[in-house]
């Protein structure tokens, strides 16, 4: 008679858990914007670079306005972006400085052609006309230079507001000192004869100008540039009369070629 089978032991089941009573959880929403993980990323704004667009998460548009040329700031490793910064004009009138040029060269063409009606035997007048010429003819060259240079110059800079300029005071200093040498030097030669009628001679009447020819040209220079665009009006007072010291200067020079030429002085 065979034995009899004792019973194993029992596993233990854990115990059944309970559902609260209720309608079940919804299910889990998706997100509020979606992409679909086979969209391509979004492209570039127009005239956006490759660079700016990349930090735009996928699936949202790049507004255009915050993508601006990259700059580096002066930093190796960092690029950022901003706008480009304001391009100003230069202080200076270029228009201004092809006037005076111009008045200039007028005046270097007129002494050129009167000085044709010299003698060939007036050696010391031929030579004080010819270095009154090439003091016309330096500012001339100065001017036309500086025209070209302030007419294409550009700064990041605004032009400085208000003050006094002093290339404006300098070129005012030099006509004083230009004006008062020729009057004191040949004004009184040129003044006197055109009063009594007498014949004068060309190298009494424009000898001062010949030794004042370098601060009468920087007067012409110096006042041209002196006018700038910011500065308080009577800074560009005093650029303008320096430059009239210089046409003062300039008037009398021509007139007394203009009487030798004509054989009207000695």
């Amino acid at each position: 008679m065979s034995d009899p089978i004792e019973p194993g032991p029992v596993p233990d089941v854990p115990p059944a858990v309970s559902r609260p009573a209720g309608p079940p959880p919804p299910p889990p929403q998706p997100p509020a914007h979606p992409t679909p993980p086979s969209a391509p990323p979004a492209p570039p704004a127009p005239g956006a670079s490759a660079t700016a667009a990349a930090v735009v998460p996928v699936g949202y548009a790049a507004p255009a306005q915050y993508l601006a040329t990259p700059t580096t700031y002066g930093l190796p490793g960092y690029q950022g972006f901003h706008p480009q910064p304001r391009i100003h004009r230069s202080a200076r009138y270029p228009i201004v400085l092809a006037a005076v040029a111009a008045v200039m060269l007028i005046g270097f063409v007129l002494n050129i052609a009167f000085t044709g009606g010299f003698p060939s035997n007036a050696p010391v007048e031929l030579a004080f006309s010819g270095l009154l010429s090439f003091d016309l003819f330096v500012g001339v060259v100065a001017l036309v230079i500086l025209t070209i240079i302030f007419a294409i110059r550009r700064s990041a800079r605004p032009p400085k507001v208000g003050g006094f300029d002093g290339l404006a005071i300098a070129g005012l200093a030099c006509g004083v000192v230009a004006l008062l040498g020729w009057l004191l030097l040949s004004g009184p030669n040129l003044i006197g004869n055109a009063i009594t009628g007498e014949r004068g001679r060309y190298d009494g009447n424009v000898g001062g100008a010949v030794l004042v020819g370098i601060p009468w040209i920087i007067a012409f220079v110096f006042g041209a540039i002196g006018v700038r665009r910011g500065a308080n009006r009577l800074s560009n007072a005093i650029a303008i009369a320096a430059i009239a010291c210089g046409v003062a200067v300039l008037i009398p020079v021509i007139a007394a070629s203009f009487i030798y030429g004509l054989d009207l002085s000695d």
